[in-house]
């Protein structure tokens, strides 16, 4: 019921969730591959690259530009992880908004990042957890397939271009990958909650 429900809502409304997460992973992307690019031109040769000793480079990359790229990537992803029940409250917000009839909206689910504190424990708890975990495999697949196709569709670029595609790429794949997650969190804080008027939110 709980997964059903949130696969609805998360499609039903998918462009208000789209946007509402793309404005945090489309700018942090960008500005990666930006600050990456050298890094993301040669990506054909990472592995030729890593073979390589300290001081060898080719057009300026060497090791150490790798593993500061990996590293960089992999503290926007922690950042991404640790922003989700923040997210997930204005998610909720959009929840309560369908119940009235009303339209929602990105900055009427900003507004609504406080209220009600419920702790993640609870919220997964008992038969809630396997509809979240549900969630969490759907976004995960849908974001790999959306970020696979994009790389597809981004060949074509020179390389000293491919850096632009690759962080609109991840961003938006991370940005329609999130919707149903979210929406799964959401869905499931609602029914957690005890009955009340206000807006269900996540710690």
């Amino acid at each position: 019921m709980i997964l059903e429900r949130s696969l609805r809502l998360a499609i039903k409304h998918f462009g208000t969730l789209f946007l509402l997460v793309a404005i945090v992973t489309l700018p942090l992307h960008v500005a990666y591959s930006f600050f990456f690019r050298n890094v993301i031109a040669v990506s054909e040769l990472h592995d030729q690259i890593e073979t390589f000793p300290e001081n060898r480079q080719v057009q300026g990359v060497g090791t150490g530009d790798l593993d500061a790229a990996r590293f960089a990537l992999l503290g926007i992803t922690l950042a991404e992880i640790a922003l989700i029940p923040v997210l997930a409250r204005a998610a909720a917000r959009v929840v309560t908004v369908d119940e009235e009839q009303g339209v929602p909206t990105v900055p009427d689910a900003l507004s609504h990042l406080r209220g009600t504190h419920l702790s993640l424990a609870h919220v997964l708890g008992g038969r809630r957890l396997q509809p979240v975990l549900a969630a969490l495999l759907v976004a995960a697949a849908l974001g790999i397939l959306l970020e696979l196709a994009g790389m597809t569709l981004i060949e074509p670029l020179s390389d000293e271009d491919t850096f632009a595609g690759v962080g609109l790429v991840q961003g938006v794949a991370r940005a329609a990958a999130a919707p149903f997650l979210l929406m799964g969190l959401a869905v499931a804080a609602q029914n957690a909650k005890a009955p009340t008027t206000e807006t269900p939110t996540l710690y």
